[in-house]
């Protein structure tokens, strides 16, 4: 390379993985002559995170190229720490979010973003240490804008180091989480209110989440539900088969009716069973994908199926009864036809 990548560059370096370790993957490349990163082929978690593409030529300094980097992206907060955690520098991000212009921020503490009681309880301090031993932190939860409102974000917070390894500050990038913690509770209440049962599993095969009328279709609390292998609704004779498929029903990832062409039942919290429509639904979380199940208790749906059944029999005997009856007095009306005292009588 026709320049050596100078001391600088490291904190970029840190800063630009601390960016692209926000996303689910990335891609980076360097070319001879300037340093050249491209974060492509972005999948965010939720739709509202934004794609960048960004190329740096030789910086003047690192404050003014993570600025550069982050020029036009408003939906992370991201900027750096002091080792103290003094805010150090400050990004469009950044003022997009929290509200702050950059005079306005740097030079204070990192705590002004977290509320009253999260300070009381030491967890700016927290989030720092816990990112100083581990290299990386993660937090939710609440953060106070300069206007004194809050919102939900998700922090994470990495270390950035010189090449002797010494500890040289913090970039944090924060995410504002509120439009999709307001889509989560709507969630949960559709799921609440639905009049079907409703229990969502993780690729494990544990129970994360289940409505009342689950609760209520198989008799068990909540609590006593959360956490718990799904085979605890299943009757004993099925289990085996229905453990080895659990993992079927996390691909391919498309909504549908579970065991088609088979007679499926449920078991209740007494030990009873009641035969069951099962419909599977992928679900995308932030904890990885999920499966939602619906329940649908169809045993009055079977008791009326099977008194249509019974009629029909009951019909099909009458109908061979009756057939049999007409074919017997038909032959007795033929053969007295055919006597000869019948064609006397006739003659």
């Amino acid at each position: 390379m026709r320049t050596q990548l100078c001391s600088y560059y490291f904190d970029l370096l840190s800063l630009i993985l601390t960016q692209a370790r926000a996303f689910e993957d990335h891609a980076c490349a360097m070319r001879a002559g300037e340093l050249w990163w491209s974060i492509n082929n972005i999948r965010p978690e939720d739709n509202d995170w934004p794609s960048m593409n960004v190329e740096l030529t030789r910086p003047d300094t690192t404050k003014d190229s993570f600025r550069r980097l982050d020029q036009g992206v408003t939906g992370l907060a991201t900027f750096t720490l002091d080792v103290d955690g003094t805010v150090a520098s400050w990004t469009a991000g950044a003022e997009h979010i929290e509200g702050y212009a950059a005079e306005e921020i740097i030079g204070r503490d990192v705590s002004v973003f977290f509320t009253e009681a999260d300070r009381r309880l030491g967890q700016p301090l927290a989030v720092l240490e816990s990112a100083r031993a581990n290299g990386r932190a993660d937090w939710d939860g609440w953060r106070v804008r300069k206007d004194g409102s809050r919102f939900r974000a998700h922090v994470v917070v990495d270390t950035i180091r010189d090449r002797t390894g010494e500890l040289t500050g913090f970039a944090m990038v924060t995410r504002d989480t509120s439009v999709q913690r307001r889509l989560e509770v709507r969630f949960r209440q559709a799921v609440e209110s639905a009049p079907n049962g409703m229990v969502m599993i993780n690729a494990a095969g544990r129970i994360e989440m289940v409505n009342t009328s689950a609760e209520r279709m198989f008799g068990y609390s909540r609590e006593a539900l959360l956490g718990q292998p799904i085979e605890m609704l299943v009757p004993p004779r099925f289990r085996r088969r229905h453990a080895g498929l659990t993992g079927s029903f996390f691909r391919p990832p498309q909504s549908r009716a579970m065991g088609m062409g088979r007679d499926l039942y449920a078991l209740r919290k007494d030990g009873s069973e009641f035969p069951a429509e099962i419909g599977l639904n992928q679900i995308e979380t932030a904890e990885g994908t999920m499966v939602l199940s619906t329940i649908i208790d169809i045993s009055d749906r079977k008791q009326k199926e099977d008194r249509i059944k019974a009629a029909l029999k009951e019909k099909d005997i009458l109908l061979g009864e009756i057939h049999h009856r007409v074919k017997n007095n038909l032959q007795i009306v033929c053969n007295c036809s055919t006597h000869p005292m019948m064609r006397t009588a006739l003659i």
